[in-house]
C-alpha cells in the first residue's frame, strides 16, 4: 500500500480482516476487495484514510464495519476519510455502521462515488466539503464530483451532504 510505485494494485482475498489501526493509503493505489471485510473495534479512528495531497486512488469491493456498537456520536470520525485528493473513485463498497460519517471527503477534485451502500452511521452517510491546507493556510475547493447510484439509509444526520463552511463563497 505504501510502495510509492507508479501504480500499485492491492487485491484482498475474501475474509474478515481485523483493523487495529487505520489503513493509510498513498497515491496511485488501487485497492480491490472481493467479499472483503475490514472490521475495527476502535471507534475513535478511521478505517481507511488518505491525504493530504494524494492522487489516483480507487477503492472498490470492501465492507467496513466497527465491531463495537457505540451510541456516542464521533462526528469527525469516518469509516473512509480522504483529504486533498486529485482523482478518487469509491465504488461498490458497503459501510455498515460508523461512529461518525460513512465517507468524509474534504478538498478533493475529480471524484466518483458510485454504487456504494452506507448504513447506520451516527452522522452523515456521505459528506463532501472544502478544506483548509494547514501548511499554506489557503482554502482548497472541492470540485468535479459525481455521486450516483448509492444507497444511504439510517444515518444520524444527512444521507448525502455537500457543504461549504467557508464564507463568502468565491466567484466561479
Amino acid at each position: 500500500i505504501t510502495s510509492g510505485l507508479k501504480k500499485t494494485v492491492v487485491s484482498f482475498a475474501p475474509g474478515i480482516y481485523k483493523i487495529n489501526d487505520h489503513i493509510d493509503m498513498k497515491s496511485n493505489l488501487v485497492m480491490q476487495g472481493n467479499n472483503t471485510v475490514f472490521a475495527s473495534s476502535d471507534t475513535n479512528d478511521y478505517i481507511m484514510t488518505a491525504g493530504p495531497t494524494v492522487k489516483n486512488i480507487k477503492i472498490s469491493g470492501f465492507t467496513t464495519r466497527y465491531t463495537r456498537v457505540n451510541s456516542v456520536r464521533q462526528p469527525n470520525i469516518s469509516a473512509i476519510f480522504i483529504r486533498e485528493c486529485d482523482s478518487l473513485e469509491i465504488t461498490q463498497n458497503r459501510i455498515l455502521g460508523a461512529p461518525g460519517m460513512g465517507m468524509q471527503i474534504i478538498a478533493c477534485k475529480t471524484v466518483r462515488i458510485t454504487e456504494n451502500w452506507v448504513e447506520r452511521t451516527l452522522a452523515d452517510g456521505i459528506h463532501i466539503t472544502n478544506g483548509l491546507n494547514t501548511d499554506t493556510g489557503r482554502n482548497i475547493w472541492s470540485q468535479d464530483f459525481v455521486i450516483t447510484d448509492n444507497t444511504v439509509i439510517n444515518t444520524g444526520d444527512d444521507h448525502i451532504a455537500v457543504v461549504s463552511y467557508q464564507r463568502p463563497v468565491p466567484n466561479a
